[in-house]
């Protein structure tokens, strides 16, 4: 059954159309304060790949002897592995903020909640380390799969893909996030599978448009603003992925449906606070 929520979205199990729907209807209609949550990874993105092009542009070996050529590369190496340690860092550190900021902003607007980009930020700040947690323990967890001839780190990747997810509005983090994740996507591994084929499929078939930019500087910036659009698509498909898993696990829909007869806003509890029963 269909629950009409207070918001334009319908909150209920769906399939990988309704949920790209409902992500892509979520993005279109609060776009504004998604790109302002998502400025400062968009920001890092451009800066990255103006400084990517600056440090290692491209040079005619042709012009250069065998020595010349040996020298760029040496320090080609060097100015790369430095970078790039210093690159993921960033990364790193940007990704539970921003994201957490992203889940707890798109799960609001789903459920019909009023909620501004400032008010989403300084909640995704409050979860930070939780989130940060989380996502080591899960690159860890993964990796670890994959040193196990690949096909177990295959299956965590999707066990605990909602890990994020759960951090955000349940206010678990670590093993916890991680083992609630795996007992929401059971029985929808393939679903799960199918939906992330889609949106890789249809981030690279978008995405390769800003290759036929000519200036390689301009290219960049469409490249990093249309990396994050396509970004919160992916994330808002995420968030109601994980909705539609509660509802097929232990009938969310019903219960958000009876806690706003009886009155009650619905939001997750405030930090500190366990997680509503199922």
């Amino acid at each position: 059954m269909a629950i009409q929520t207070s918001g334009p979205y319908e909150l209920r199990k769906l399939g990988i159309g309704g949920v790209l729907d409902q992500a892509i209807r979520i993005v279109r209609d609060n776009l504004k304060p998604l790109l302002i949550i998502v400025s400062p990874m968009l920001l890092f993105a451009i800066i990255n790949g103006l400084l990517t092009v600056y440090l290692f542009p491209g040079v005619d070996p042709s012009t250069l002897t065998a020595d010349q050529i040996a020298a760029k590369q040496s320090a080609a190496l060097t100015q790369g592995a430095i970078y790039g340690a210093i690159a993921t860092v960033i990364t790193l550190l940007l990704i539970p903020w921003v994201n957490g900021s992203l889940i707890h902003f798109v799960s609001d607007r789903y459920l019909g909640h009023e909620i501004t980009a400032t008010a989403a930020m300084a909640r995704g700040w409050k979860r930070y380390w939780p989130l940060f947690w989380t996502q080591l323990l899960y690159i860890a967890v993964v990796t670890f799969g994959f040193i196990l001839l690949i096909i177990p780190g295959i299956f965590f990747i999707y066990w605990y893909l909602l890990s994020y997810q759960v951090a955000v509005i349940e206010r678990l983090s670590g093993y916890a996030a991680m083992k609630r994740a795996k007992q929401l996507v059971k029985g929808s591994l393939i679903q799960l599978f199918l939906l992330m084929l889609v949106l890789t499929v249809f981030n690279i078939l978008l995405g390769a448009g800003a290759g036929f930019i000519p200036d390689l500087n301009i290219r960049v910036v469409v490249s990093g603003v249309l990396g994050q659009v396509l970004g919160l698509v992916s994330l808002a498909a995420m968030v109601v992925f994980y909705f539609s898993c509660r509802c097929k696990v232990e009938n969310y829909d019903l219960e958000h449906l009876a806690a706003e007869m009886a009155g009650r806003d619905g939001e997750p509890p405030s930090d500190g606070e366990p997680p509503r029963a199922a």
